[in-house]
């Protein structure tokens, strides 16, 4: 399966063993996977992001932004403990991008996140983008926040994720 979003941040991306539910409020998309008991085991979701109105560098712009995303994690997420946070280790087709990894509680179970916030190709002060939101519950493969997404289920919608 596929997403393709059109508008001001076109973006795509394609996903297997994952399938689509309700989005968050104000957000683009959403799939997930749930275990025979109903737990939540995959989450991966795509939210605008706008930055505010900055000057010089995105690479300045993203960290200020992400102390304001990770104050609203505080507030919203049940048990939100954050475990670091920082330039994207592999950021997508070398553009601009920031990580929150933490852990928090879904369904009364730990679960892992690591959220990416990116920034399409554009002039140096482009600033919208988007979010991805990316929860999993902790396996023998993902022992981490920071393994998010590198290895499983939710590591293809990731690495096929493109602009346009």
């Amino acid at each position: 399966a596929s997403y393709t979003h059109s508008g001001a941040v076109p973006f795509s991306f394609s996903y297997r063993d994952l399938y689509s539910v309700s989005p968050e409020p104000c957000g683009y998309v959403r799939v997930q996977a749930h275990g025979t008991d109903g737990r939540l085991k995959y989450s991966f979701a795509v939210n605008p992001l706008v930055l505010p109105r900055y000057t010089g560098e995105v690479a300045a712009a993203l960290p200020i932004y992400a102390s304001r995303y990770i104050r609203s994690l505080e507030r919203e997420r049940t048990d939100f403990k954050l475990v670091g946070e920082g330039f994207a280790r592999t950021s997508l087709h070398g553009l601009p991008g920031y990580e929150v990894l933490y852990t928090t509680t879904v369904g009364g179970r730990e679960v892992y996140g690591r959220d990416m916030l990116l920034l399409p190709p554009g002039p140096s002060t482009v600033r919208e983008g988007v979010s991805i939101v990316m929860l999993s519950e902790p396996s023998g493969q993902i022992a981490s926040p920071l393994k998010v997404a590198s290895t499983g289920v939710l590591a293809h919608p990731l690495k096929t994720f493109s602009w346009g």
